[in-house]
């Protein structure tokens, strides 16, 4: 293919040579009429939901050291190079490189010491959000939605689970709510005026009888504020300015860590509670 040398004034973009316009228009047509042909069939509704299972809630990698390190902030030293055709341009090239290298070891020695200390300071927290989880959704759906069984997570389930073959694990449920904590701990930002929290969670609900992904959530948690229903704004008071106030009250910040997910675990039983209802005939008219 030709590469574009005429890009547009108004959006950037390439503008294809005239000569291939006529070429271009004929695919365009042929893919429309191709799309027009293709098999349209829904997906299968999903099966109607009276019992729930649950598994326990896990930690994925990326959540596995429940800290994070933000540098975007990060300021670099100017370094001076010299110009073409300067007497100096050898040295000068030398020189600036030395300097770049020793500046981003510099870096990476203070990045890794500053993700020491958030480790330490979330050891000092001990907040544990799977174990929590795992307690609290069963115990709100099975309230008013439908009765939940807890599947334990252990040696002779992982197998079962991976493969995304349910039968195995929860033979008298209809589906499995299956949740991952996918960022947890502190993250330093100067916009957020310090460490920030932050939780990420996803929610999927999957058929037990063929493993398919039947509806699914993520939910998000910051100093920021909130955009959607399923987006959480942390109150000021676990925003903390160093790690050294971030960990002077482990126990009152756990507290405030614990009562923030208890909100989002009512909204996630909410969620999971509308889509088991939408799966059950409407009842008749009186």
């Amino acid at each position: 293919m030709r590469s574009c040398r005429q890009p547009s004034t108004l959006l950037g973009l390439c503008q294809p040579p005239r000569r291939t316009g006529r070429a271009l228009a004929w695919l365009l047509a042929a893919s429309l009429t191709g799309c027009a042909h293709r098999d349209k069939t829904p997906p299968p509704p999903p099966p109607v939901i009276n019992r729930l299972a649950m598994l326990s809630v896990l930690m994925d990698n990326a959540a596995a050291v429940p800290t994070a390190v933000n540098n975007s902030n990060r300021t670099v030293p100017y370094v001076p190079t010299a110009r073409p055709g300067s007497p100096g341009i050898g040295a000068g090239a030398v020189i600036g490189a030395a300097v770049v290298v020793g500046v981003m070891a510099l870096v990476e020695q203070r990045s890794k010491q500053r993700r020491s200390e958030l480790d330490q300071a979330m050891a000092t927290l001990d907040f544990r959000p799977a174990e929590r989880l795992t307690a609290r959704l069963p115990a709100l759906l099975s309230a008013d939605t439908a009765p939940v069984d807890l599947v334990p997570h252990n040696l002779e389930t992982i197998g079962w689970r991976d493969s995304q073959d349910f039968r195995a694990l929860a033979e008298s449920a209809d589906a499995v709510i299956d949740v991952h904590i996918d960022e947890t701990g502190y993250y330093e930002s100067s916009k957020a005026g310090g460490y920030s929290p932050m939780l990420g969670i996803g929610l999927s609900l999957k058929s037990v009888a063929t493993g398919r992904t039947l509806t699914e959530f993520s939910y998000w948690f910051d100093w920021r504020p909130a955009k959607d229903p399923r987006s959480f704004q942390s109150p000021p008071e676990l925003v903390f300015r160093s790690l050294g106030h971030l960990t002077a009250e482990p126990d009152k910040v756990r507290a405030g860590l614990e009562a923030e997910l208890d909100k989002i675990a009512v909204v996630m039983a909410a969620d999971v509670a509308a889509f088991v209802r939408s799966t059950r005939p409407a009842s008749p008219a009186p």
